[in-house]
């Protein structure tokens, strides 16, 4: 299981390291506060760590919510467990009539 996700990886550096190679030159970057002059490689590595890093926020922010559900849901589940237990160890109670 490890040996192919090694290989992946080394394939997709490899890859990456060719499409730096072939894509060397410097492009104008114009973002809302100004412009520079950057490698091309350069803005495409800082956009997907950028992607990489907001992706990971938002899905940290559901974890948490649903970790936080699970917690909840799992106290209900013991209170029920323990009025269940006090409710099979009281005796029943015949009505007469």
């Amino acid at each position: 299981m490890r040996v192919p996700s090694i290989v992946a990886i080394c394939l997709l550096l490899m890859i990456s390291l060719l499409l730096g190679y072939a894509n060397a030159s410097t492009v104008d970057f114009d973002y809302l506060l100004g412009h520079i002059h950057i490698h091309l490689m350069l803005l495409l590595s800082l956009m997907f760590v950028l992607g990489c890093l907001l992706t990971s926020l938002l899905y940290s922010t559901r974890l948490m919510k649903q970790r936080h559900k699970c917690r909840q849901m799992q106290r209900e589940i013991y209170s029920f467990q323990q009025e269940l237990k006090t409710l099979r160890c009281s005796p029943l109670k015949d009505k007469q009539l």
